[in-house]
């Protein structure tokens, strides 16, 4: 029975040793490919960019501050923030806007309306209590508010909403 447990205990021991080296392995070789991703990250960053010459620009700036982060880490969060700055400075210059088309809205609207009143009607006769119709009534309201919305706009030759 000792010998049972002597042969466990130096199994742990040695599995724990193959373990540290295996982590030390891993570790060594995950900070070696930290500057290598901290690059490809601002590299990837600075393409967001829409001009071709601050593309050059920022990432020659970007790849010459990474340089002089102290640390592997400290160079992936440089790297992170560039990607995460990149994202903001391209939407600031280049806002998308929605556009609407009236006719479809017109369209999608009334479908909504016709379901809702056919709801309305069909939950009134199964007792459904007043205050709750109350909520249909007024979901039917909004639909036709923008139904009248919709096709003053399109009298008026207005084909698109942009927003």
């Amino acid at each position: 029975m000792e010998l049972v447990k002597l042969f466990w205990a130096s199994l742990v021991v040695c599995v724990g040793f193959a373990v540290t080296i295996f982590l030390g392995l891993v570790n060594d070789e995950v900070s070696a490919w930290l500057p290598v991703l901290a690059r490809r990250i601002i590299q990837r960053a600075a393409a967001k960019l829409k001009e071709r010459e601050d593309v050059d620009r920022y990432l020659e700036e970007w790849l010459a501050h990474l340089q002089e982060c102290p640390g592997r880490l400290g160079q992936l969060f440089h790297a992170l923030g560039v990607w995460q700055g990149a994202a903001r400075m391209s939407k600031a210059r280049h806002p998308q806007t929605l556009r609407i088309d009236v006719k479809r809205m017109l369209v999608a609207t009334s479908i909504i309306l016709a379901a809702t009143i056919m709801e309305l009607f069909s939950i009134k006769y199964d007792g459904v209590p007043w205050p709750i119709l109350i909520l249909y009534a007024v979901q039917i309201a909004g639909a036709l508010v923008a139904i009248i919305c919709a096709a003053k706009m399109l009298m008026k030759g207005r084909k698109y909403i942009e927003l």
